[in-house]
């Protein structure tokens, strides 16, 4: 009707519809893009729309050929005991192979594939020393403002078995 009375269409869909719409993916044009990068999350990254239209077209497998693909290792307990062997400490296998670590505390054998290696003793050195818990405690006048003030010192005098001792100038409820 509009056509008919001579008026300017700027819309080519039916009466309702905005716009002009045409596929721009095709499986042709898809397999043109996927060529131009080299991994496919570089694909996604630079051609969302490509990388979706090969995913709803089900061609990803087939266009990305050509790709670089990281190999997956499938980790027996075998290669991980093989690749424990590359180190002679705990801290640098965790820190330089930490999937083989995952894996393998994962099924069960980290402490068989790790036997060979140094173990470190680690000591913890606390911040609370029984001086500076006592310090701690003389600024409080109740073992509940003590704890909860300075919970850590006063968890570490608990842990300690110092707690009374250092309490012992502190009221209590019950005189």
């Amino acid at each position: 009707m509009y056509k008919n009375n001579n008026w300017v269409l700027l819309n080519k869909n039916k009466s309702g519809g905005l716009g002009y719409g045409s596929k721009k993916w095709t499986i042709k044009t898809i397999t043109e893009e996927a060529l131009k990068y080299k991994t496919r999350s570089e694909f996604k990254k630079k051609s969302v729309g490509a990388y979706n239209s090969a995913i709803k077209f089900r061609i990803m497998d087939e266009i990305c050929l050509h790709m670089n693909t990281k190999k997956i290792i499938h980790w027996t307990k075998e290669l991980a005991h093989k690749e424990a062997l590359k180190y002679d400490n705990f801290a640098d296998f965790f820190k330089y192979s930490i999937k083989t670590y995952r894996v393998a505390y994962k099924l069960g054998y980290l402490s068989e594939i790790t036997s060979h290696m140094k173990k470190t003793e680690r000591k913890v050195i606390s911040y609370w020393t029984k001086e500076r818990c006592y310090e701690e405690a003389l600024k409080y006048s109740t073992r509940n403002d003590f704890r909860k003030k300075s919970g850590s010192a006063y968890e570490r005098a608990r842990k300690t078995k110092i707690l009374d001792e250092i309490c012992s100038h502190m009221k209590t409820k019950f005189k």
